[in-house]
Parts: structure tokens; sequence; C-alpha cells
């Protein structure tokens, strides 16, 4: 998760919401499958993703 975050990360700072939007879906659905959907690192990409969009 850590690298596509990076690179997330990375298309946000050229600002390609086009190419993040995608990654941060995944990550989202990542850790909401993982960590489970109530894990502060779940709410922490659902808030990040939530601002960009």
């Amino acid at each position: 998760m850590g690298s596509r975050n990076s690179l997330t990360a990375a298309h946000l700072a050229v600002g390609d919401l086009e190419r993040a939007t995608p990654l941060f879906e995944a990550a989202l659905a990542d850790t909401e499958r993982v960590p489970g959907p109530d894990h502060p690192v779940t709410r922490a990409v659902r808030s990040h993703f939530e601002g960009t969009t």
C-alpha cells in the first residue's frame, strides 16, 4: 500500500487527478478489507480521498 500511496501523492502533486483517483479508490478498498472500515488508517485514506474529489 505504501508504494501506491506514494504514486498517488506524486500524481496529485502534478495535478493529475485522472490517474490519482483510481489509485485512491484501490487504496481505500485495500484498507477497508485488511485493517477494517473503522481502522484509523482507513479513515485517514477516506478523508484524504474526499478532500481531493
